[in-house]
């Protein structure tokens, strides 16, 4: 347009010079040929214009809609997506030079991120919680199961000193459900020397037991015996 107008001036000149209609002439047709011209500038300027008017409000509304798509996941928790969606939203905001909304999304992001520390560090205490309960648990029933062996050691004591009472008394039969009970006792406490000596004292006690009945049957025998005889001498005299 500068040419344009250097080479307007001189041939405005030449037209002074030449004088009358042909001046006039020029001029009408330099002043359309520059309307023409500056209308033609004006088109593709407007039209420069409304396209990056276009672009830019298109640009805002992904910026807003990554923003309300950040702010939706915040709400059910997700803040490791709603992280992602405000980091895209700076991005965007840096990309429509606009300092005022890269702000914004920055200050959404940074609420996400202490949010999501908030619920690790929730998760985290909850986790040590279960541990601590588990192992209070896991201790009660280490010190129930060792009281339980302590009592089990403690009645399987009573049952054999009471087996070997009724042993040291001859009464072999009724010592034999002492040594039994006693027995099973001493299994469950994995002792197994108590086990195998209350087996031999359980088997002497039955072996006891039957010669104490052969001992009486031959006792009653000859018992029998003898009175059988007395009554034969009483009958002959």
């Amino acid at each position: 347009y500068d040419k344009a107008g250097e080479l307007y001036q001189q041939a405005s000149q030449v037209f002074q010079q030449a004088g009358g209609r042909a001046e006039e002439t020029f001029l009408e047709q330099t002043e359309d040929m520059m309307r023409r011209v500056l209308s033609a500038q004006a088109k593709d300027e407007i039209e420069e214009y409304l396209a990056d008017q276009i672009d830019q409000t298109q640009g805002y509304q992904e910026f807003y809609d990554l923003l309300e798509a950040g702010d939706r996941k915040g709400s059910y928790g997700n803040f490791t997506g709603a992280i992602e969606l405000y980091q895209q939203a700076k991005e965007k905001a840096a990309q429509l030079l606009n300092q005022e909304a890269r702000r914004q999304a920055g200050e959404k992001q940074l609420e996400a991120e202490e949010a999501l520390e908030r619920l690790q560090q929730e998760k985290m205490d909850n986790l040590e919680g279960q541990i601590q309960e588990t192992i209070i648990e896991e201790q009660a029933v280490r010190e129930l199961e060792q009281q339980e062996r302590i009592n089990n050691r403690k009645n399987a004591i009573e049952l054999e000193t009471k087996g070997n009472e009724l042993m040291k008394n001859g009464d072999y039969l009724s010592a034999i459900p002492y040594f039994e009970t006693a027995m099973l006792l001493y299994e469950e406490l994995d002792m197994a020397e108590r086990v195998h000596s209350l087996s031999l004292q359980t088997q002497a006690c039955h072996t006891l037991q039957e010669e104490s009945r052969q001992k009486a049957d031959l006792a009653a025998g000859q018992e029998s015996t003898s009175v059988s005889g007395n009554s034969v001498g009483t009958e002959n005299e």
